[in-house]
């Protein structure tokens, strides 16, 4: 059997045609009005992405100028480190000192000098209750890292003193150091 064609406005009751016809324009403002939020929502989290573009460079930017300044501080750290490794440790030839010294010699006085071109000496003046003390430390000078060419400028008997000390006075070029 054929089908008959019919008119779909003449089959639905004049009363449901304008909302048949609206649900679709409904439909479409939803849409729209959904598009909308979602553009709205989408232009807010990139601005939001690039403020914090903006602060992440300028953070980046602070990063790179400390990490220029922690090596330039490094390469400063690693200069100081070669020039003491180099330089002599007194307090440790003091102390070297101090072990070679018996209780028979004492040191009054302690002189370091250099004579501007690299050139370095120490002059020790003391006192010793025998030569035989002052000869000991003497020898034993010379067995140190720092002093082994000692010279012995004088070495006199006071009898002022109760019982009598023998002074000394001592030079010994200055040896390890980065000048020799």
């Amino acid at each position: 059997m054929p089908l008959e064609r019919r008119n779909l406005s003449s089959a639905l009751p004049s009363s449901l045609a304008p909302v048949i016809l609206t649900v679709p324009l409904l439909i479409m403002l939803i849409f729209g009005l959904k598009q909308h939020v979602e553009l709205k929502q989408s232009r807010q989290i990139r601005a939001n992405l690039e403020t914090q573009q903006v602060a992440l460079a300028a953070k980046i930017s602070e990063m790179g100028a400390q990490r220029n300044l922690l090596e330039k501080r490094s390469k400063q750290t690693s200069a100081i480190e070669q020039i003491l490794k180099k330089k002599r440790v007194w307090s440790d030839h003091f102390k070297e000192m101090s072990m070679l010294s018996s209780k028979d010699v004492w040191l009054n006085e302690l002189k370091a000098s250099s004579d501007g071109a690299g050139k370095k000496e120490m002059i020790l003046i003391g006192s010793g209750e025998s030569s035989q003390a002052v000869s000991f430390f003497l020898q034993a000078l010379e067995q140190t890292s720092f002093c082994r060419r000692v010279m012995m400028i004088s070495s006199k008997r006071d009898n002022s003193t109760n019982p009598p000390q023998y002074r000394f006075r001592f030079r010994c070029p200055a040896m390890g150091t980065t000048d020799e």
